[in-house]
C-alpha cells in the first residue's frame, strides 16, 4: 500500500511540474499572403504557439544555419503578427515572415550555397531557447525562382 501511495505521490509531482514548466512549439512553413486579388511571394513563417499553462515572453524569431551562426532580422509591423519582445498567453501563437527569395540572397551573400538545413529558433527573458524541427532550404532553387 505505501508502494502504490508512493508511485501516486510520485506521479502527482511529475505532473505539476510539467504544467508549471515553459512550453514552446515553434514551426517553420512556406506560404504565401492574398489582399484582394493579388498574392504575395513565397514566405518563410516562423510561429510560435504557447502550448503551457505560464505566459511566455519571446525575443524576436531567428533561423539557425548548419555552422551555428543565426540569421536574424527583427520583423517589422509588415513582417509580423505581433512586436518582439512579446509575452505570448497560453493557448496562443504568433508568428513572423519573410520573403523567401530576399531570405536566399541573403544567405548567399554571406556564403551559403545549396540545400541548408535550418532550424526556427526563439528565446525567452531567461534565455531559454525554443526550436523547430530542422528544415531543407534549397538557397540555389529559390534564387531561380520568383515566387
Amino acid at each position: 500500500m505505501s508502494t502504490a501511495l508512493g508511485a501516486l505521490q510520485v506521479y502527482r509531482f511529475l505532473v505539476e511540474q510539467k504544467e508549471k514548466k515553459i512550453r514552446v512549439k515553434v514551426k517553420l512553413k512556406l506560404g504565401f499572403m492574398k489582399q484582394g486579388p493579388t498574392q504575395s511571394e513565397t514566405l518563410l513563417f516562423i510561429s510560435a504557439v504557447n502550448v503551457g499553462n505560464r505566459p511566455v515572453t519571446l525575443s524576436f524569431p531567428q533561423i539557425r544555419l548548419p555552422d551555428g551562426k543565426y540569421y536574424m532580422r527583427i520583423p517589422d509591423g509588415s513582417e509580423s503578427d505581433a512586436t518582439f519582445p512579446h509575452e505570448l498567453l497560453p493557448g496562443r501563437m504568433c508568428q513572423a515572415w519573410r520573403a523567401i527569395r530576399k531570405m536566399a540572397e541573403d544567405f548567399k551573400d554571406e556564403g551559403y550555397s545549396g540545400k541548408v538545413k535550418i532550424i526556427g529558433e526563439f528565446r525567452d527573458a531567461a534565455d531559454n531557447s525554443y526550436k523547430s524541427e530542422p528544415t531543407d532550404f534549397d538557397i540555389d532553387v529559390w534564387l531561380r525562382d520568383s515566387t
